[in-house]
């Protein structure tokens, strides 16, 4: 807490000017009487005139839109309780307030300014206005914005203690900014730097800790931000009472949105003290140290820069681009293993948090600039970027199903299909005509890949059982794998047991067979069908194409790519449908809901958000109630209804904070109704950080306490299933111990082969249903598979937990949660009577269109949505989670060529422009220019199903 870079919006001019009044001018939190005068920053603030010290007269008639030399109103839109401004704030670490106070160094003061006025002069270039001339509706970058910068030292007070030393600054910013092209003053639109504000963020901390390296002054890690070296946690405790009040508030309320924590601080915002000389102040503060802490803060004091001549110098500089080429990489590294293309800012954001104190974001710009792998475009209003290596994968796997189309012979013509057998009800099934069509159609297929995109409740398993014995009567075999465990074992192998087809009782994962090579030998010339294709990434399915080429393999990809995506980097399911023309056929009919559900399902399944969610809304299906205590009663009384009746219940919640409430409401309806025992039990279990191979290979990333697993066999003699715990943390090395007295470094490059875990209490009763989370085998050796719901009979002293099914869980294995509520990711592929969706509009960023449709498909006879907003609700759900990839952005350019095969002088031409800051009128017609002379001889590709042609 306390170190972010935040923006709050001003509501109103009368708010704006009460807060200079009361708090940006007051002389700090423990000044009393005198003020201290903000300062104009910004190139508006230039062509008003604005310098030097801000007047509360002049800041008033800014933000109430009055021109501070003519009087006149500014901007040609004027309406009562306009937006007033954005305050900024820019923070520093505890460890830099301390120093500054402790040692008086008036530079320490020149850095952070310098830090806070280069940011601001970076972020001002991002400002823009919106148009709406002759019906226009768009926003155009102005680049230009007034502020005045107003410093303060110390943090409120909390009650019982004085304020604390807190070094930061507010840069009020007046809605006002100049439109060149229409030559008026007009409102900013601060909508990209709200986005963008972790890169400045991180820039502005990337300025500060460099140069106080450059004075002499060491510098370290902390997480996300950085510290100074050798004032400890414990001298920082002592100055963090405010922070200490915020947290503990945190925990105390479960607050997990981060939005919400942002709050918390203006919640518990107390007056200002008044009173207390800043010599006084001082006296209290270093009273709380002991001697070896003021010894300490001696020292620090006494830093002083290095004396270099030219060739160090030269030498430093050297050194300095070699460590912006290592925190790229690493930062390409952190991000394109679950994305394709991300925004240049986000990449430099990472580089730079990497490097706080080694290098800038000027050192990060030439880093880019000289990188010949990088793709950098822009996309709508942002500058993306990518790799040649990414590009490349996503061309293979294209040009595998393009080399594939009319090659191979058709498995079997005039196919009469049969009824299905299903032997748990021992009743025969007709498929339906279009489950017919389908089997038919791609019976009939002479392509190497061939897809099936079925809408959620199509009845795809049932088809696949059809397709299987097809298959088989034409003398081939099928392999059926799934990008789950859960889908795997759990729901395919189910299913062949219902419908005795021994391909679906073998299903097993994609990820256990693309590493078993005796697999792919078992398997040669088979058909691999991959259900739930539309979760499989871009490498999962570079390698799956790999072994099909290898083992001479025909691939059938079934899957729904309106449904969620993979984790890791790339649609494939999609890409392959929209690139490479792969054969889909269609299964559209709707199985699983019936009547006027159905048709809600119907509309959310083909993008008609709206329609399908008023379709729910006219049938009592969504219910709104501000109050989120109240909100999840009633759906754990829905829960628990259900339950009565006998009936097959699943709880969504699109965010593990949100999932957290619902089931601790939940199971307090279940106790009250004594379908749950009372009496509990503490539990260990140990949860995934879920941390990117990147972050893994990173000592940051790593506490003591911490668990290590690895999920396969490693040099060292590690076998898998492996388990160690973090013992200590060096300067170079983290050190795990297995528990029997043997320690030992860990080699991070091995962070593929493990994962990182941390130790987390549960309470357990009697009957409590819980989720397995990874698989593994029980005590007795029984099979536990990963999404599995099991019930717990006991927990033992030892920790170990008993289930009804007679299975032991191993006390240290730790791998399971509660198992009333999952993620709407978790359930797709699930199929139960009743679900319930628990989906608060705070939690924006998860909810999609995806998202909605997964989540409300998942039930046969109902589904009920609790939320704190409908209208908010209904608009968030419109949002895609679609991700784009690399042919995309390079073939969707502003000069309408198609890049397929990128080239270097592409890449040269964008970087060029991308670090220039801007994409303004002059960069674009010359990068239109550049690109058009690089492009002119190629033309759009076509897609067919003899290949590709230019």
């Amino acid at each position: 807490m306390g170190i972010m870079l935040r923006i709050y919006t001003s509501k109103n001019s009368a708010q704006a000017k009460s807060y200079f009044a009361k708090e940006l001018s007051r002389g700090d939190y423990y000044f009393g009487k005198d003020d201290v005068p903000g300062i104009w920053g910004g190139k508006a603030a230039q062509m008003l005139g604005l310098s030097g010290h801000t007047e509360q007269s002049v800041f008033n008639n800014l933000v109430d839109n009055i021109h501070p030399e003519t009087g006149d109103t500014m901007t040609a839109r004027h309406r009562i309780n306009r937006r007033a401004g954005f305050d900024i704030s820019f923070n520093t670490p505890k460890s830099f307030s301390i120093l500054a106070e402790y040692s008086g160094d008036e530079r320490l003061l020149e850095a952070f300014r310098d830090a806070v006025h280069s940011t601001m002069e970076e972020l001002e270039t991002e400002v823009y206005t919106r148009v709406r001339k002759e019906g226009s509706n768009e926003i155009r970058r102005t680049g230009n914005l007034v502020y005045s910068a107003f410093e303060h030292y110390t943090s409120r007070a909390v009650k019982g203690h004085v304020p604390d030393m807190n070094c930061h600054m507010h840069c009020f910013v007046p809605n006002l900014t100049f439109d060149e092209v229409e030559q008026q003053w007009k409102a900013a639109e601060l909508i990209n730097i709200r986005r963008d504000a972790p890169y400045y963020e991180a820039r502005f901390h990337s300025h500060l800790s460099n140069r106080l390296t450059e004075l002499g002054i060491d510098i370290e890690s902390d997480g996300k931000y950085w510290k100074i070296a050798g004032i400890s946690k414990e001298t920082v405790d002592k100055f963090s009472n405010r922070t200490k009040e915020i947290e503990e508030y945190i925990a105390a309320n479960n607050i997990q949105d981060d939005k919400a924590k942002d709050q918390v601080g203006a919640q518990l915002r107390t007056a200002k003290v008044e009173g207390l000389s800043k010599h006084h102040l001082r006296d209290i503060w270093w009273n709380r140290l002991d001697d070896q802490e003021k010894e300490t803060l001696d020292r620090l004091s006494a830093f002083k820069p290095d004396d270099t001549d030219a060739q160090t110098q030269q030498k430093q500089i050297q050194e300095r681009m070699i460590n912006a080429d290592k925190y790229l990489d690493y930062a390409l590294r952190l991000h394109l293993e679950r994305q394709s293309v991300l925004p240049l800012s986000r990449l430099k954001e990472s580089a730079l948090r990497e490097g706080f104190g080694d290098i800038t974001a000027h050192d990060i710009d030439r880093a880019i600039a000289q990188r010949k792998d990088l793709i950098i475009l822009p996309l709508k209003d942002r500058v993306m970027v990518s790799t040649l290596d990414v590009l490349h994968e996503e061309e293979a796997i294209t040009q595998f199903v393009v080399n594939g189309y009319a090659t191979q012979q058709k498995y079997h013509d005039n196919y009469v299909i049969p009824k299905l057998v299903d032997h748990s009800r021992n009743t025969d099934i007709e498929l339906s005509d279009e489950q017919k069509k389908v089997i038919q159609s791609l019976l009939a297929s002479r392509h190497r890949v061939d897809g099936i995109q079925g809408k959620a409740g199509t009845g795809k398993t049932t088809l696949l059982a059809g397709l299987i014995k097809g298959i088989e009567a034409s003398g081939n075999e099928a392999v059926i794998l799934a990008p789950s465990a859960d889908a795997a074992y759990n729901t395919l192998r189910q299913d062949g047991e219902t419908y005795q087809n021994s391909a679906m009782q073998q299903a097993q994962t994609l990820a256990r067979f693309i590493v078993n090579e005796r697999e792919h030998e078992k398997h040669q010339d088979k058909t691999i069908i991959v259900d739930e294709a539309g979760l499989l990434s871009v490498g999962d399915m570079h390698k799956l194409f790999s072994i099909a080429e290898n083992y001479n393999n025909r691939i059938v990809l079934v899957g729904d790519s309106g449904q969620h995506n993979s984790v890791n980097r790339g649609d494939a399911f999609r890409i392959l449908q929209q690139e490479a023309g792969l054969e889909t056929y269609q299964l559209e009919q709707i199985r699983r809901q019936q009547g006027v559900f159905k048709q809600a399902v119907d509309y959310v399944s083909k993008g008609n958000l709206e329609k399908g969610f008023n379709q729910l809304d006219e049938l009592n299906a969504i219910h709104e109630e501000t109050d989120s205590e109240t909100r999840y009663k009633a759906l754990s009384n829905k829960y628990v209804e259900h339950l009565k009746h006998d009936k097959t219940v699943l709880a969504v919640a699109p965010t593990h904070a949100e999932g957290a409430q619902v089931t601790q409401a939940i199971r307090d309806a279940l106790h009250a109704e004594k379908l749950l025992s009372k009496k509990e039990q503490k539990a260990t279990r140990f949860h995934n950080l879920q941390l990117t191979e990147a972050e893994r290979g990173n000592i940051d990333s790593y506490h003591i306490g911490q668990m290590v697993r690895f999920q396969q066999n490693a040099k060292g003699g590690i076998v898998r299933g492996a388990q160690y715990t973090v013992a200590d943390i060096t300067d170079d090395d983290v050190i795990i111990s297995d528990g029997g007295g043997e320690a030992f470094a860990l080699d991070l490059s091995l962070a593929p082969r493990f994962n990182l875990y941390e130790q987390r209490d549960i309470h357990l009763s009697p009957g409590e249903k819980i989720r397995i989370t990874e698989g593994g085998t029980s005590k007795d050796g029984g099979r536990l598979n990963n999404g599995s719901i099991q019930t717990v009979k006991n927990v033992k002293k030892n920790g170990d937990i008993e289930l009804l099914n007679g299975r032991t869980l191993d006390a240290s294995q730790g791998n399971f949660n509660y198992g009333y509520v999952t993620t709407s990711h978790a359930s797709q592929g699930k199929t139960v009577d009743h679900v319930l969706i628990a989906q608060n509009t705070e939690y924006d960023g998860a909810a999609s269109q995806e998202q909605f449709y997964v989540s409300v498909s998942r039930g046969k006879q109902s589904v009920e949505i609790f939320t704190d907003d409908k209208t908010l609700l209904s608009e968030q759900i419109k949002s895609s989670h679609a991700r784009v990839s690399v042919i995309e952005l390079t073939k969707n350019q502003p000069d309408g060529s198609t890049r397929w095969q990128k080239q270097i002088e592409d890449v040269q031409v964008m970087t060029h422009y991308a670090n220039s800051g801007l994409f303004n009128d002059r960069s674009w017609s010359a990068y239109k220019h550049a690109s058009n002379e690089i492009a002119q001889d190629r033309g759009p590709i076509k897609h067919n199903h003899k290949g590709l042609e230019r």
